[in-house]
């Protein structure tokens, strides 16, 4: 069987990818970013890739040609997203003294992995939960997540999102520090594996019960050789500056198994997630181009 290539960005929730990855003809690739996930996707250098549910249709399933090459195998788990700000940022967010010094609003930079992110609208509907009259409205810096921490120490952002353990490696590096009280609420992200049509059929056993293999894995417990293998491997792969002790502390700290297991996608899952994406203005498409879009992905 031909080696099949997928792409991943270093995070917790890349693990069970890999660990399946393992057992398999199949190769992982790690990437700086969703951005050139996407890239590697269409040019065909990647022949799949774990991406957040919006990125996947505002990104790459818009471009032309795109909505019939792609289908869905599984929906995967998505870890924890880590909000953090600076030292010189919270001080601004959250002031000793509230005085007429204090009185100036508050416009934050933050770094986010894509312009389509619905990390973007998690960061505002926080910082409307904070019912400061003294806070702007932030603007958004797109980066690489190997480059989020980078310019947070440099102060070009003052605060980042992204999955864990991104925001661990920041408040270990002493850089900034995660806010507990950031909830992703309703734009919360799913996490999908997308694979070139051909790819599924031509390897459709490797497929047939993908979420059921990761579903029964032991690679996010902790202490596990599987674990360590995997947290090995994105530790030292080029588009990550993570270490392996960073993945442990992640997962002592948030228990995945509590999160929904992975699972496939029918028809009605595809159609009720692309009529979110619509409302919420994320793309554009009418009812029957939902209705052909969602039948496209189906990989049975």
């Amino acid at each position: 069987m031909p080696s099949i290539t997928v792409g991943y960005v270093p995070s917790l929730e890349a693990i069970p990818l890999l660990d399946w990855a393992s057992e398999g003809s199949v190769r992982t690739q790690s990437c700086p970013g969703y951005g050139n996930m996407v890239r590697g996707l269409l040019t065909g250098s990647l022949e799949a890739g774990l991406i957040p549910w919006e990125l996947l249709v505002s990104d790459l399933l818009s471009r032309p040609g795109q909505t019939r090459a792609w289908k869905i195998p599984a929906i995967m788990k998505a870890c924890p997203m880590e909000l953090v700000l600076s030292q010189p940022a919270r001080k601004q967010v959250f002031p000793i003294k509230r005085s007429s010094r204090n009185s100036a609003n508050v416009e934050l930079i933050f770094g986010v992995e894509a312009r389509h992110s619905f990390t973007k609208r998690q960061i505002v509907v926080w910082m409307e939960s904070l019912k400061s009259n003294r806070m702007g409205s932030p603007r958004f810096k797109v980066l690489p997540m190997k480059l989020m921490i980078k310019a947070l120490k440099m102060g070009e952002v003052d605060g980042v999102l992204a999955p864990s353990p991104w925001g661990l490696q920041a408040e270990v590096e002493g850089v900034g520090k995660i806010e507990r009280s950031f909830d992703v609420g309703e734009h919360g992200q799913h996490l999908v594996l997308v694979c070139r049509g051909e790819t599924v059929s031509r390897s459709h056993q490797l497929f047939v019960d993908f979420a059921g293999q990761l579903t029964e894995s032991n690679a996010l417990k902790r202490g596990s050789d599987r674990f360590l293998k995997c947290c090995s491997a994105m530790a030292a792969s080029s588009a990550s500056t993570l270490s392996a002790e960073l993945f442990d502390l992640a997962l002592k700290r948030y228990s995945l198994h509590s999160l929904p297991d992975e699972f496939v996608p029918d028809a009605s899952w595809f159609e009720k997630e692309l009529e979110i994406l619509v409302s919420r203005r994320a793309v554009s498409m009418s009812p029957a181009s939902i209705r052909e879009v969602a039948g496209n992905l189906l990989c049975a």
